[in-house]
């Protein structure tokens, strides 16, 4: 059976980013290898050995992420159509703390993408200008004027006599 590709490229970066056992804490090689893993890793053992290893080089944040990530992988169906639905939800919301709490929960658990792109969300939804408030009724002082009486008009009556001549 072929080693799938992403599986390959892990590996070398993970050889390469942790040849060094005095380096402590994030090279930029490693922080390649971390956000790979993320995005690309989908084998729950592969990211708990992942895991281990930034474990043993002083990444404890980046080792629970990827713990957490590796569970993620093993959910049941049903769990991740509900998480699904729910970023939906929070994507079509127009309350930015709700966004921003979900995008907090959402990375809690290691789900780093869905967590990133509703923090994005929830800070274009802050910036957003705040709708204009309704214009308050404004009061006019008007002064009245006296109703004045209706003058009668003076209809005048058109008659008008019409001659005919009959042309024989």
């Amino acid at each position: 059976m072929p080693i799938p590709v992403p599986a390959i490229v892990i590996g070398i970066a993970v050889i390469a980013a942790f040849r060094k056992p005095k380096d402590k804490g994030m090279t930029p090689e490693r922080k390649v290898v971390y956000e790979t893993a993320l995005r690309e890793l989908k084998d729950p053992i592969g990211l708990r050995k992942l895991a281990d290893t930034f474990d043993q080089h002083g990444l404890k944040t980046e080792a629970d992420i990827l713990r957490k990530r590796a569970k993620l992988r093993e959910l049941p169906k049903q769990t991740k159509l509900d998480r699904r639905a729910a970023f939906r939800k929070g994507m079509a919301s127009k309350n930015p703390d709700a966004v921003e709490g979900l995008a907090k929960a959402f990375y809690s658990e290691g789900c780093a993408a869905a967590s990133a792109k509703l923090f994005e969300y929830a800070k274009g939804l802050r910036a957003q200008p705040e709708p204009a408030p309704a214009p308050e009724e404004i009061e006019l002082e008007v002064e009245e004027k006296p109703k004045e009486e209706p003058k009668e008009e003076k209809k005048e009556e058109v008659t008008t006599e019409a001659t005919a001549e009959v042309v024989h």
